[in-house]
């Protein structure tokens, strides 16, 4: 945990294999969909008539931009963070990869626990993201990290 400006700020970053395990994952599904998606488009041009080709092709790319969309404009990609900041009274920065997410404290539900690790559930949407996860294997941080988040939610309510 780094200690900003005081107590009003701390900083929760996980461990170097976390954020390399969520940089390369994100990275590569995506490197790898699109692979996947331009040698099927080359198939089925080789394999269609023309008109079926160029639907199919149509029909795929636009499966991968809405993937693209859900996943990064939609906030998907925040539901596992590598590094979150809590402003005291204020509200957390999430990081990941390619995004940046600001939520209120008045946006957070509870902390509860699953098999992943903790889940911080949250009061509304921000459109795809329901919840973060703090993963089991976010590093030693990742408790305290729950622990400062269920502090700030008893802060705010009371």
């Amino acid at each position: 945990m780094t200690e900003l400006a005081g107590d009003d700020v701390r900083s929760f970053k996980s461990s170097r294999w976390w954020s390399f395990n969520i940089w390369g994952a994100t990275v590569g599904s995506f490197g790898a969909g699109m692979l996947i998606s331009t040698l099927d488009v080359i198939g089925a041009v080789n394999c269609a008539p023309k008109s079926e080709s160029l639907r199919i092709a149509l029909v795929v790319w636009g499966l991968v931009l809405l993937a693209v969309l859900a996943y990064f404009p939609g906030n998907a990609v925040v539901r596992y963070p590598y590094e979150v900041v809590i402003e005291k009274g204020k509200g957390l920065q999430v990081f990941a990869p390619f995004k940046k997410l600001y939520i209120p404290i008045e946006d957070l539900r509870d902390v509860g626990f699953s098999g992943e690790g903790s889940v911080v559930r949250l009061q509304r949407r921000r459109r795809m993201l329901t919840v973060l996860i703090i993963h089991r294997l976010f590093g030693s941080q990742g408790p305290p990290l729950a622990d400062a988040i269920r502090d700030e939610i008893k802060r705010y309510a009371s």
